[in-house]
């Protein structure tokens, strides 16, 4: 009988809420209770509309990097999650992809002539690759 030694716990977090928040948070804590090694990888941002706009507005303009959603939109719309973290057993890892697509101004939609997303919330093959080996450091 195959034992489950790890959990890594994901949703969308930009509009849960507080209650859906803290039933993640318990549910991580309980795994943690439990004996598992808990992750929770948090949603990468997501951009205001379909990723095609900001690619039409790169061809049109050359831009090499094109913003999709102010940083702060992005926090605030995860206020609940990082307030939450502060209850989770300090032994359990969360990942969090933001940085790799957002500076301290903007998350972008185009970083160096590369997609970030294929459409408006789910990452391009380039964007996975950025989060990709700093995710799998944290697992090791």
């Amino acid at each position: 009988k195959p034992v489950i030694r790890h959990v890594i716990l994901t949703y969308r977090t930009e509009h849960t809420g507080a209650n859906n928040t803290a039933s993640i948070i318990e549910l991580a804590n309980f795994l943690h209770e439990e004996g598992k090694g808990v992750v929770i990888v948090l949603q990468a941002p997501i951009l205001p509309r379909d990723v095609s706009v900001a690619l039409r507005h790169a061809f049109d303009t050359g831009a090499v990097d094109v913003p999709g959603l102010r940083r702060s939109e992005w926090d605030g719309m995860n206020r609940d999650i990082h307030t939450a973290i502060a209850n989770l057993d300090p032994a359990i890892q969360v990942f969090d992809p933001t940085s790799y697509f957002c500076d301290l101004e903007y998350c972008y939609a185009i970083r160096d002539n590369q997609a970030l997303f294929f459409d408006n919330n789910h990452m391009s093959i380039y964007g996975a690759r950025r989060i990709a080996a700093p995710l799998a450091e944290m697992l090791r």
